[in-house]
C-alpha cells in the first residue's frame, strides 16, 4: 500500500477530501443539507477506514463513532440521512479509485480480496450512519421523562418549573411541530445531564416542564447558580426560558412542583419576562391570586372599569411607569394630559385615587386579581 491513502500517516489527502465534499454539496444545494464540517468528518472517516481495510487492518472503533455522532446530529435536525449515505458511497468510490493503482491485481484471489475490502468498508460505514441516525431519531422523538427513584428522595431539593417561549420553527408549515417540540425537550434534557451529572430528575415536554435537583448539587448562592442553569437551558432550547423555583423536602416534592407551576403561571400572566423568578419576589401577588373572599373583593373594586378597557390599560401603564404621567403617556401613545384625565376617571368610577398610596395598593392588587381571571392559566 502506498501513501495515497495511508492510515498510518495522513489519513485523508486534503485535496481528495475537498473534492468529495464539493461533489456532495453540488448535488444537495448550496448548504449541503447540513454543515460542511459534518460532511468532511464523514468523508475523512470513510477514507481512513478504507485505508485500513485495504491494509488488512480492522476499522478503528473511533472512526465508526465519528460517523454515528454526525448521523445522530443530523437526525436531531431532521436533515436527510440520504445525504450522509451518499457521502459514504462517494468517499469510498473516490478513495478506491485513488488506491486501486497501488493494490495487487495479479490473481483472482487478490481481486477477491480487494473487492471484499471495498464491500466491508462500505457496509461497516453505512451501518454506522444508520445506527447513529436511528439513535438520534429515538432521542428526539422518544420518551423524555428521566426515571425517578422515589426511594432515594431524602434531603432537600430545588424544584424548578419552566416554560419555553415559542420558536419560529413551531409555526413553520414545513416542519412537524410535535417533532420540533420533542427535539427541543431532548436538547434541554441533555444539557441538564451535562450541567448536573447524575443528580437531576426532569419531566419535560416541548413547551416546558419540571426539574428537580438535590440541594447539595447547587453552588452558593443558589439563585445565581439556578439563573446560570436556566441560561444554559435557554441556549439548548434555542428560545427564551421563563422559570420559577421552590425548595422542598423529599416527601413534599409533588406539592412543591404544583406550587412552582402556579407561581410560573402567575409570572407568565403578569408578563414578567424570561429568566429565573423567585417565589419571594412574587409572594404578595401569589397570595392575591388564591381563591377566597379577599380576591373576590379586590376584583369587585375594578368592576366599574370593565366597560372601559382603556382605563384599565392606563392604570397598568401608570403603575408600571412608577406614577410618572410622561412615561405612561409614551407607553400608551397619548399625551400626559390624557393620562391624567383617564386617571381622574378611574377615581370617579372606583372612588380610589391612584395618587393615594393606600388606594394605589388596592388598585394594584385589583389589577393582579383581575388579570389572573381574564388570562386564565397560560400553557405549560
Amino acid at each position: 500500500m502506498t501513501a495515497v491513502l495511508d492510515a498510518r500517516t495522513e489519513p485523508a489527502p486534503r485535496a481528495l477530501l475537498r473534492a468529495i465534499v464539493d461533489e456532495i454539496e453540488s448535488d444537495c444545494g448550496p448548504d449541503g443539507s447540513g454543515a460542511r464540517g459534518d460532511l468532511t468528518a464523514v468523508a475523512r472517516g470513510c477514507l481512513t477506514a478504507l485505508a485500513r481495510v485495504c491494509a488488512n487492518d480492522a476499522i478503528a472503533p473511533d472512526t465508526l463513532l465519528v460517523l454515528e455522532r454526525v448521523a445522530a446530529r443530523w437526525a436531531e435536525r431532521a436533515a436527510p440521512v440520504a445525504v450522509l449515505h451518499r457521502t459514504v458511497r462517494i468517499a469510498i468510490d473516490r478513495g478506491f479509485e485513488a488506491t486501486a493503482p497501488t493494490l495487487e491485481w495479479s490473481s483472482p484471489d487478490a481481486v477477491r480480496r480487494n473487492g471484499s475490502a471495498l464491500l466491508d468498508a462500505l457496509g461497516a460505514l453505512s451501518a454506522a450512519v444508520s445506527r447513529g441516525y436511528t439513535a438520534g431519531t429515538r432521542l428526539a422523538a422518544g420518551p423524555i421523562d428521566t426515571p425517578r427513584d422515589t426511594t432515594e428522595r431524602t434531603g432537600r431539593f430545588l424544584v424548578l418549573a419552566m416554560e419555553f417561549a415559542p420558536h419560529p420553527d413551531d409555526r413553520d408549515p414545513g416542519l412537524d411541530a410535535r417533532v420540533v417540540a420533542r427535539r427541543r425537550a431532548a436538547r434541554v434534557r441533555r444539557e441538564l445531564g451535562r450541567a448536573v451529572p447524575g443528580a437531576v430528575s426532569a419531566t419535560l415536554s416541548g413547551v416546558g416542564g419540571t426539574v428537580t435537583v438535590p440541594r447539595a448539587a447547587a453552588a452558593e448562592p443558589v439563585h445565581s447558580w439556578l439563573s446560570a442553569l436556566v441560561a444554559r437551558l435557554a441556549r439548548a432550547a434555542e428560545t427564551p426560558v421563563t422559570a420559577t423555583y421552590l425548595e422542598a423536602t423529599g416527601g413534599d416534592l409533588e406539592r412543591a412542583g404544583e406550587r412552582a407551576h402556579e407561581v410560573l403561571d402567575l409570572v407568565l400572566t403578569l408578563r414578567r419576562g424570561p429568566g429565573l423568578h423567585r417565589f419571594e419576589d412574587l409572594a404578595c401577588e401569589y397570595q392575591l391570586t388564591r381563591p377566597g373572599p379577599g380576591r373576590t373583593r379586590l376584583r369587585a373594586l375594578l368592576e366599574p372599569l370593565r366597560d372601559e378597557p382603556e382605563l384599565l390599560e392606563t392604570l397598568r401603564a401608570h403603575f408600571a411607569a412608577q406614577d410618572r404621567p410622561e412615561a405612561a403617556s409614551r407607553h400608551l401613545g397619548i399625551s400626559p394630559s390624557s393620562v391624567r384625565r383617564r386617571l381622574r376617571r378611574v377615581e370617579e368610577l372606583t372612588g380610589l385615587p391612584p395618587a393615594d398610596p393606600r388606594a394605589a395598593w388596592y388598585l394594584r392588587s385589583g389589577l393582579i386579581a383581575l388579570r389572573v381571571r381574564a388570562d386564565s392559566t397560560p400553557p405549560r
